[in-house]
């Protein structure tokens, strides 16, 4: 289900949930180690990669059950979906007047580059440095923000304290 891909994981621990029998029906949609699971609908190129799941989850209807193959690094494919070029690729190619809406087929027309499985786990290293490196910045920026904020907040009632305590020219 689309809304159990947060910060690009896969969350199941909120269902939804269905029965031994239904999924024993659904065996074909049964996650795997390494697997990606692509929303169908709304936000374009929202995936994440099937890791430490479950063994009994099963992929819904509002997703696109992706299996790499033995020379696709499965973190690779998911960087390549999630970036802006393959969003904006799919999003003028979705379907869907209210909420963009991605078919198996149009999934499968997104260009892809793939070169030797080496360099794609080298290009997926350096994009996690790259974005643990971003979350560092926006933590000290954030963490400036609130100190500043908080001197303003200091800073003022300092002021207002002062004019308070200033005769009136009358």
């Amino acid at each position: 289900n689309p809304s159990n891909i947060c910060n690009e994981l896969i969350d199941i621990s909120k269902g939804p949930f269905i029965t031994i029998e239904k999924a024993s029906e659904l065996e074909r949609h049964r996650l795997c180690e390494g697997d990606l699971v692509i929303a169908r609908r709304g936000e374009m190129g929202r995936c994440a990669v099937s890791e430490n799941i479950n063994q009994q989850a099963i992929c819904g209807t509002g997703s696109i059950l992706l299996r790499p193959r033995h020379f696709a690094c499965p973190c690779y494919m998911a960087c390549s979906i999630r970036s802006e070029y393959s969003r904006a690729t799919l999003s003028l190619s979705s379907v869907g007047s209210t909420m963009e809406n991605l078919s198996a087929a149009i999934l499968g027309r997104l260009r892809v580059p793939m070169p030797p499985k080496r360099e794609q786990l080298e290009i997926t290293k350096r994009i996690h440095e790259v974005g643990s490196h971003y979350q560092e910045l926006i933590g000290s920026a954030l963490s400036a923000i609130e100190l500043l904020s908080e001197r303003s907040e200091e800073h003022t009632s300092e002021l207002q304290s002062h004019s308070d305590r200033m005769p009136s020219s009358a």
